[in-house]
């Protein structure tokens, strides 16, 4: 996905940042059970 104004390396970036709270998310639910 490319979104007009935004470079891939931006793209790549929020990936990241949008699967590590996803990893966090995972590991509290893990703590929690």
């Amino acid at each position: 996905m490319a979104y007009d104004g935004v470079g891939q390396e931006e793209v790549v970036k929020i990936g990241f940042r949008q699967a590590e709270r996803i990893i966090d998310w995972v590991e509290t639910r893990t703590a929690a059970a």
